[in-house]
C-alpha cells in the first residue's frame, strides 16, 4: 500500500482557499488580520462578516469554483484513480472541510480521497461555522 498525503492550498489547488473567498466576498469591506487572533478564529470573523453582508453559500461555492487544480494534478489524480487499489490518499490542510469538499467534488476527485483532515466547517443557516481541527480517530471527510 502506498500512502500519499497532500496539503490542499498551493498543492492540490493553485491558490489559497482562505484568501480567495474573502478577497472575492469582502472586496469593499475586508477584515484585517490581527495576529493576536489565531487563523481559525480570523476565518470565523470572515464568515461572520460574509453573513452580515449577505454572502451566501452559493456565492462562496462560485468563488471557490473559479480556482484551478495546480498544474499536473489532474494527471496525477487520474493515475491515482487507475491504481487506487494500491493507494491511500489523505488531504491534510489548514483550510477547512467545507472548502475542500466543494472543490474535491467540483474537480471530480472526491472519490479518490480517503480522508480529509482539516478544520471542520459546516453551514448553520446562512453562516459557515468553522472550528479548530482536533486529532481524532475518525476522518472529517464525511462531516
Amino acid at each position: 500500500m502506498i500512502l500519499i498525503v497532500f496539503d490542499f492550498d498551493h498543492t492540490v489547488v493553485d491558490g489559497n482557499t482562505d484568501v480567495k473567498v474573502p478577497k472575492e466576498a469582502l472586496k469593499n469591506n475586508p477584515v484585517i488580520y490581527d495576529d493576536k487572533v489565531g487563523w481559525t478564529e480570523y476565518m470565523h470573523l470572515i464568515f461572520k462578516e460574509c453573513q452580515k453582508q449577505g454572502i451566501t453559500q452559493g456565492d462562496m461555492e462560485r468563488y471557490l469554483k473559479e480556482m484551478q487544480l495546480t498544474q499536473g494534478m489532474g494527471e496525477l489524480f487520474k493515475w491515482i484513480r487507475e491504481n487506487k487499489e494500491q493507494i491511500k490518499v489523505i488531504v491534510a490542510s489548514d483550510s477547512n472541510t467545507w472548502f475542500i469538499d466543494v472543490l474535491l467534488r467540483h474537480f471530480g476527485i472526491d472519490d479518490v480521497i480517503d480522508a480529509v483532515e482539516s478544520n471542520p466547517a459546516k453551514w448553520n443557516g446562512d453562516l459557515l461555522e468553522i472550528s479548530r481541527f482536533a486529532v481524532s480517530k475518525e476522518s472529517t471527510k464525511d462531516s
